[in-house]
């Protein structure tokens, strides 16, 4: 499968929205409520740190990269549509953001369901 990796544009505003919907539907279908709906407002909002993984045109998987500490950045809101999962895009992701202009570290969860309990736990991507 030939996947282009895109920055989002409000063009990607519907498609990221729906992508999202399923993707939360599947976790919270496998009781895991790490995502809570997000409106295609919301999704706007993150349009400036998100980028979209097209395959023959259409959105199949998306990302966020953020500012976190100087001169870092770590990647969250990972999402690849059920579709598509176990075809290597998440690998891909991976190794796109390994040449990422700065180290970029993912976003991890612990699966506390209190966020307050949450944590960042960082894995850095770039290999040094």
């Amino acid at each position: 499968m030939k996947l282009l990796f895109h920055k989002a544009s409000p063009q990607h505003a519907a498609p990221l929205t729906a992508l999202q919907h399923v993707c939360t539907d599947f976790l919270l279908a496998k009781g895991i409520r790490q995502w809570t709906y997000m409106s295609k407002g919301d999704i706007i909002k993150e349009l400036p740190f998100t980028y979209v993984l097209l395959s023959n045109h259409t959105v199949v998987a998306s990302f966020c990269i953020k500012p976190y500490e100087k001169d870092t950045a770590y990647a969250t809101r990972i999402a690849v549509h059920p579709d598509y999962q176990g075809a290597g895009i998440g690998k891909a992701i991976c190794t796109w953001l390994k040449g990422y202009e700065q180290p970029v570290y993912l976003d991890c969860w612990n699966g506390k369901v209190n966020r307050s309990e949450e944590r960042r736990v960082g894995k850095e991507c770039r290999s040094r």
